[in-house]
């Protein structure tokens, strides 16, 4: 059974949503979604969490404890280097994301080589960062969430499988949906004009616009 299955299996035996089982081992929602689906390499330290809290349901369903091909899936360079830089760093990915002028989900995504990195992004990250030792490597680092991170991760993959919406400047910058509806607060309408570098908003016989950037 793959990696994903195990996963998926141990968190259906207990009943839980992937907010809840991902909240119980101390990771985002999205990380569980990424597990499940294949597309994020299980490390060793996540496994012993989830053998640690759910030991018995592994025992009921007949689950090994060691399991091998948790970490065959190998990341590719760039993506192991920026998660190098990142950790070195010492920041959670919404810190490095917002240091950088990302979003977080470009972060995620391009550390679990999902995403390649632009020539942009690695020029905004080589000026931000460029005493870091890129040697330096924690494995473990880019899966556990800022407190706040424990919610619904929209930008990332959940439950449903929907696909994150980003929306990037012509100069790389970018920006969520959800972000650009935090901005405009209540609204029955938004037009975004990327090149306007403007959210205008209906509410009511009211109108008005915000800046993205």
């Amino acid at each position: 059974m793959a990696p994903g299955a195990i996963v998926k299996q141990i968190r259906s035996s207990t009943g839980l949503s992937q907010r809840s089982f991902a909240e119980s081992i101390g990771i985002c929602q999205s990380s569980v979604g990424y597990y499940e689906s294949g597309k994020h390499r299980i490390s060793d330290v996540i496994w012993e969490r989830i053998k640690s809290v759910y030991h018995d349901h592994l025992v009921k369903l007949g689950i090994p404890e060691e399991i091998p091909e948790l970490s065959e899936k190998e990341l590719p360079p760039e993506a192991e280097t920026l998660r190098q830089i990142r950790c070195a760093s010492g920041l959670s990915q919404r810190e490095f994301a917002e240091s950088i002028g990302v979003s977080k989900s470009t972060i995620g995504n391009c550390e679990i080589g999902m995403q390649g990195i632009s020539d942009q992004i690695w020029a905004r990250i080589k000026e931000k960062y460029p005493h870091h030792d890129h040697h330096n490597q924690n494995d473990d680092c880019g899966d556990v969430c800022d407190q706040d991170d424990t919610r619904d991760d929209d930008r990332l993959i959940a439950e449903s499988g929907t696909p994150a919406i980003i929306i990037q400047s012509h100069d790389g910058r970018e920006i969520t949906p959800e972000e650009i509806v935090a901005k405009v607060g209540e609204a029955e309408r938004i037009y975004v004009r990327v090149d306007h570098n403007a959210a205008y908003w209906v509410r009511g016989e009211e109108t008005g616009k915000v800046e993205l950037w």
